[in-house]
């Protein structure tokens, strides 16, 4: 009854004030010490305290029709479910996040297939700034500068080509909710 907590807003911590290990450390210290404290670690520390960012591995394939377009694209990625390392080995649909970036997939292409692969990873893991769309946008367009040199095309101009004219495309995810359905 004599404690208060103010919740501090994530911007600009990187993900990693979406842990509270520090806050237990100094309750943990302030209990045993009998007065208030504040608990600052050395940058040694807080590397050895840290999250890791989740790995992850992609498989992509692309098809190019006979007029140098691409028509179908596949992205497979396996990477380890990042809501089960923060919210426990419980938690319903632990993939919502690990597709972010692949499954809401921009560009204008007839046919696009995003699969994904769960593994266990046993490193304490955690958000990253933009999450897995760090891993999965630069994945998606490492391989769109690939398929552009293989067509030796300037890089910039197979992005905007594939840009398309502006539209809403629906991605259909097996998540619960308002998520379910993203436009």
């Amino acid at each position: 009854e004599r404690v208060t907590g103010t919740p501090t807003p994530g911007g600009g911590g990187s993900g990693r004030r979406l842990a509270y290990d520090y806050a237990m450390e100094a309750a943990a210290v302030s209990k045993r010490a009998g007065v208030p404290v504040k608990v600052v670690w050395t940058r040694p520390d807080d590397m050895h305290h840290d999250y890791f960012r989740t790995p992850s591995f992609h498989r992509m394939r692309a098809v190019i029709d006979t007029d140098g377009q691409l028509s179908a694209w596949r992205h497979h990625i396996i990477t380890s479910p990042l809501f089960t390392h923060i919210l426990g080995p419980d938690v319903e649909y632990p993939e919502m996040y690990d597709v972010a970036g692949a499954a809401d997939f921009p560009y204008d292409v007839g046919h696009l297939l995003v699969e994904y692969s769960p593994i266990d990873v046993p490193l304490q893991l955690g958000s990253w700034r933009s999450v897995s769309h760090s891993f999965n946008v630069f994945a998606v367009n490492c391989f769109l500068d690939e398929i552009a040199a293989a067509l030796e095309r300037d890089p910039l101009d197979v992005h905007l080509s594939l840009l398309g004219a502006p539209r809403q495309r629906q991605a259909k995810l097996n998540l619960p909710g308002r998520r379910g359905q993203p436009a």
